[in-house]
């Protein structure tokens, strides 16, 4: 039953920011295909070997990334957008993360000094200080994380 909260609040809040992105005359992104999603499926599993939450997939279904109020959540695949600037994406975001270094983090979005990840050797959700990869808030969920990640962007 929560997560079916969770859910509605995700689709409520991402309705709501693609209104607002619309009056400003930014463009919202298309659902990610059904290629796109098992890209990243294959990548998630082998490189990081990490299952993708339903709940970033079913964020995905609706829209292929959002860059909104100084918060990203990742695209599918990293993509020029109008005006000069870019999208990131969950593969090279993560793959720029943990460069040459073992890391046990995996990244879902971002703010200037934010990241929204998974800990794989905790289990947790997290919101991390991007400097030094301290936790700023646990979540029980991927849900809860995405709920609160957009929420912060809509109210900012």
């Amino acid at each position: 039953m929560l997560e079916d909260t969770m859910e509605r609040e995700i689709r409520n809040l991402l309705e709501q920011i693609h209104a607002e992105m619309r009056a400003a005359g930014e463009q919202v992104q298309a659902p990610a295909s059904m290629e796109a999603l098992e890209t990243l499926h294959d990548y998630a599993g082998r490189d990081l070997l990490a299952v993708l939450p339903e709940a970033y997939v079913d964020f995905l279904r609706q829209a292929d990334g959002l860059d909104f109020n100084g918060t990203v959540i990742y695209a599918t695949r990293q993509r020029a957008l109008p005006g000069g600037l870019t999208l990131l994406g969950f593969p090279e975001s993560n793959r720029d993360f943990r460069g040459a270094e073992p890391r046990h983090h995996v990244l879902f979005g971002e703010t200037g000094d934010e990241f929204y990840a998974h800990d794989q050797s905790e289990g947790t959700w997290l919101r991390l200080d991007r400097a030094a990869l301290s936790p700023l808030e646990t979540y029980p969920t991927c849900e809860a994380m995405l709920a609160d990640a957009l929420r912060r962007a809509f109210e900012t």
